[in-house]
């Protein structure tokens, strides 16, 4: 009897052992394939929500910006990664939509601005290329022409006009009138009065000036058939080219001239009286040029530009390690 009671108490260990064992096999296979889908949502929904994160980071608080020419050397460099402060002036709802405040850029602030001759997409597109551009840490850049070159979205400058400043430009260098005053400073002694650093860096040298002068009349009397008109003394001036050469004090030139030959015509007396008038910079605006002063498309062309499209302040150099250092 109890020999056949032990035999059933081994069959029925047997069998339960047997049992758990494909009980435990089937549920680890469960396990295992569950833990393998798991671990991909996780990835996914972690890879999603750091996309989230960043992008958020950098649309209302700080963002990285890199640099796309040499407007601002020698205070920035090209390709310099800088860190910008997005709420300075007011933080976007979205790209190129409304702002929380509409705060003005102090005199001498480096800030980041839509460039004004942007043509932008849908707010929706906008948006969803800065994501992707701000969410992969600016390594896939999907706003391109159809050539493959990249649009130039966004620009930055140096806030030099503020509001109530009347600012003209004399052979590449700058004179601000300010709010009240009767009398034109030279930039550098109302930057040093604010505190700011004058750090603007020239590549045309003053005696390449007279050049300049005569090589615009040379192409405005040549355009119009005059060219045996000219001067002798500007032709004389033309033998002796310039290394480099600026374009705004050449267009002034020129439309000077223009209005010298026809003071009868309306489109020559306003060319040459916007010039002599310099640029008046209204209430919420801001006249931004770049460091570079003679390699750079900034206010002189576009004119001023509103606080509406200022979109932060570069704060410091990020990267290279080099080239850190406040802005």
């Amino acid at each position: 009897m109890k020999k056949t009671e032990g035999a059933l108490e081994r069959i029925c260990l047997f069998l339960e052992n047997a049992i758990n064992k494909k009980r435990k096999k089937s549920y680890d296979k469960k396990r295992a394939k569950k833990t393998f889908k798991s671990e991909l949502l996780d990835w996914i929904s972690a890879f999603v929500f750091a996309i989230v994160i960043i992008s958020l980071l950098n649309m209302w608080g700080c963002a990285q910006f890199i640099v796309p020419t040499g407007s601002m050397e020698q205070t920035i460099m090209i390709k310099d990664r800088l860190v910008v402060n997005k709420g300075a002036y007011g933080r976007e709802i979205y790209s190129y939509g409304p702002k929380s405040a509409n705060k003005t850029p102090h005199r001498g602030d480096v800030i980041t601005f839509y460039n004004p001759e942007y043509k932008n997409d849908s707010p929706f597109i906008e948006s969803l290329r800065d994501l992707i551009y701000m969410g992969t840490l600016t390594l896939v850049n999907l706003n391109k022409y159809p050539d493959g070159s990249y649009r130039e979205k966004m620009f930055i400058k140096r806030a030099v006009g503020i509001p109530g400043d009347t600012v003209r430009f004399i052979n590449g260098d700058v004179f601000i009138k300010p709010f009240g005053e009767d009398l034109y400073y030279p930039e550098k002694h109302i930057r040093e009065k604010s505190g700011v650093p004058y750090d603007v860096y020239r590549l045309v040298d003053k005696k390449d000036y007279p050049f300049i002068k005569a090589y615009s009349k040379y192409a405005l009397y040549s355009q119009m058939g005059l060219q045996d008109q000219l001067p002798v003394y500007y032709m004389e001036e033309l033998s002796h080219k310039a290394s480099e050469f600026d374009y705004y004090e050449g267009e002034k030139q020129y439309a000077k001239s223009s209005y010298a030959i026809m003071p009868w015509k309306p489109s020559s007396i306003q060319d040459a009286e916007s010039y002599n008038r310099g640029t008046y910079v209204p209430a919420l605006h801001i006249l931004p040029l770049g460091d570079n002063r003679d390699n750079s498309g900034d206010g002189r062309y576009f004119g001023c530009v509103s606080n509406q499209k200022i979109n932060g302040r570069a704060m410091f150099v990020l990267f290279p390690f080099s080239h850190m250092k406040l802005l």
